[in-house]
C-alpha cells in the first residue's frame, strides 16, 4: 500500500489562493456545467486533518485511471477497481471519518458505499464509461443510465437487480415499499449533501462541535441547501458563541423559510443582542 504525503494547511494560512471551503463549494456550483464528482469530493477532502492542497483528489484519480490497461465496459471498470486495485468496504470501522475523504479512501483502498462509488464513477468517466450515483436509502448504489441494473460497491461491485433492491430496502426499513424515487440518480449537489451529512453525524456523535460545524457549513453553502440544515447550523453556531454567523443564517432563513419568518426574525433579534 502506498502512502501519501500531504501539505498541512492551518486555519490561519495567509495565502490568498486558499479559499474557505464554503466559498469553494459555492463557487464550484455557481458555474456551468454541473461540477464533476471528483471536484465535489476535492472540496470535502479539505475537511480532513491534515488538510490537503486543492486539486489532490482529481490528480489521484487521474493517476489511478492511467494504470488501467483498458476499460471498455462496466464489467472491465468494476474488475479494475475492486479486483485489480483492491478497493473494498470498511466493515471494521464504518464510521471512521476517513471513509468519507476520497484521498484517504484512495490511500487505504477502504471506504463506504458513497466514496467507493465515486472512485468507480470517476475512473469510469476518464475511460468513457458512464455510471451514476443512485440515492438508495441508507446505502448508495451505482447505476447504469438505462436504470435496469445496479451495483453494490460495498460488496465489490456486485450486480443488484430491482427485486433485490426491494429486499434490501425491506431489511433496513420493514414498512417501506420500493418506489422509483429510491432508485433515482443523484445530482452532484445531492451527493455533496449526503457526504457532508455523513461527516456531520459522525462528528456530532463524537462530540466534536467544531468539526460538525465545518461539515455543515459546506452543506449550507450549496444552492439547494435544505432549510433544516441551515437552521441546524445556525443553532450550532449559536452554541459555539459565533453569534454573528448564526444571525446571518437566520437573516437568510427569513427568505428561505417564509412560513416561519417571524420565528427567524425573533432569533435574529436575540442573536444581535448578544453582539452588543
Amino acid at each position: 500500500m502506498f502512502r501519501l504525503s500531504f501539505l498541512a494547511l492551518s486555519d490561519e494560512d495567509p495565502r490568498p489562493d486558499v479559499e474557505p471551503l464554503p466559498d469553494r463549494i459555492r463557487s464550484l456550483f455557481a458555474g456551468t456545467p454541473t461540477p464533476t464528482l471528483d471536484l465535489v469530493a476535492d472540496v470535502i477532502a479539505g475537511l480532513a486533518t491534515p488538510a490537503v492542497e486543492p486539486g489532490l483528489v482529481p490528480t489521484l484519480l487521474d493517476d489511478l485511471a492511467s494504470t488501467a490497461p483498458s476499460i471498455d465496459s462496466v464489467a472491465d471498470l468494476l474488475r479494475f477497481v475492486f479486483s485489480d486495485l483492491g478497493f473494498r468496504g470498511n466493515r471494521q470501522d464504518y464510521y471512521d471519518p476517513g471513509n468519507s475523504y476520497l484521498h484517504q479512501v484512495i490511500e487505504r483502498r477502504l471506504g463506504i458505499p458513497i466514496t467507493l462509488s465515486l472512485v468507480a464513477i470517476e475512473i469510469g468517466r476518464r475511460w468513457g464509461q458512464h455510471l451514476e450515483p443512485i440515492g438508495f436509502p441508507g446505502h448508495l448504489l451505482l447505476g447504469q443510465r438505462d436504470g435496469r441494473l445496479f451495483y453494490d460497491t460495498f460488496e465489490g461491485g456486485r450486480p443488484v437487480g430491482r427485486a433485490e433492491c426491494g429486499e434490501l430496502l425491506h431489511r433496513q426499513f420493514p414498512d417501506a415499499i420500493l418506489e422509483d424515487g429510491h432508485l433515482a440518480p443523484m445530482t452532484a449537489s445531492e451527493v455533496a449533501l449526503r457526504m457532508v451529512g455523513n461527516l456531520k453525524q459522525i462528528h456530532l456523535a463524537a462530540g466534536d462541535i467544531s468539526a460538525t460545524i465545518r461539515a455543515a457549513e459546506i452543506g449550507a453553502a450549496l444552492p439547494d441547501a435544505p432549510v433544516a440544515l441551515v437552521l441546524e447550523l445556525a443553532k450550532l453556531l449559536s452554541v459555539a458563541g459565533r453569534f454573528d454567523h448564526a444571525a446571518a443564517l437566520h437573516a437568510r432563513l427569513v427568505q428561505l423559510d417564509p412560513g416561519h419568518a417571524a420565528q427567524h426574525q425573533q432569533a435574529l433579534t436575540r442573536l444581535r443582542a448578544h453582539q452588543n
